[in-house]
């Protein structure tokens, strides 16, 4: 019955969701499985239909949920976990699948994701600087883009262009396009 439930039910179904992109051994996934699935029959944390007005449950599904990341994090250990959060990105995932496409080594994705963290978080809180002015933002942008360039360049050398036209369209910086419209940046700005 237990090997059916991790099979069809939808605990299990929400597990193999959230580690999409995630190779888990079949002891982990039985494990956290095991955690998961009583409290996921108490709180729905598959499902997100719960009374939001309903404080007390919503507190006590918040606790569940950070109980199930806690086991996740103790079953697959430090190194995995950062791996298993690195999948949940988008970035990260379309970095991946470009650099591994072209025969590229897994450390050189890892380096070249934690490059373009670096810069999407100084491309925010450059964008949020309201001391800014829109030239300075746009020299604050230019220096982002130069030096994610350089990184990826040390990363992947005479790849990189390659690299950057499946990943981001050229955006090293990650910034949404969106928000390179908004500060009045051409997409080879951003």
């Amino acid at each position: 019955l237990a090997a059916y439930e991790m099979r069809t039910s939808a605990t299990a179904e929400t597990l193999r969701k959230r580690f999409e992109g995630f190779e888990t051994t079949a002891e982990e996934f039985s494990k956290i499985f095991g955690f998961m699935q009583p409290l996921d029959d108490e709180y729905s944390l598959g499902r997100r239909s719960p009374d939001p007005e309903n404080k007390e449950f919503m507190d006590r599904r918040t606790k569940a949920e950070q109980a199930v990341t806690g086991e996740i994090q103790t079953v697959l250990g430090e190194e995995r976990y950062a791996e298993y959060q690195r999948t949940r990105d988008p970035a990260y995932r379309s970095l991946n699948a470009a650099a591994t496409d072209m025969g590229l080594p897994k450390e050189s994705v890892i380096q070249a994701y934690e490059a373009q963290k670096l810069v999407a978080a100084e491309s925010s809180r450059i964008a949020r600087d309201q001391s800014l002015s829109p030239e300075q933002r746009l020299q604050s942008f230019q220096a982002i883009q130069s030096q994610a360039q350089q990184a990826f360049q040390s990363i992947f050398g005479d790849r990189t262009p390659e690299i950057m036209s499946r990943f981001g369209a050229g955006n090293p910086g990650g910034m949404d396009p969106a928000l390179a419209r908004r500060y009045g940046l051409l997409p080879g700005q951003a």
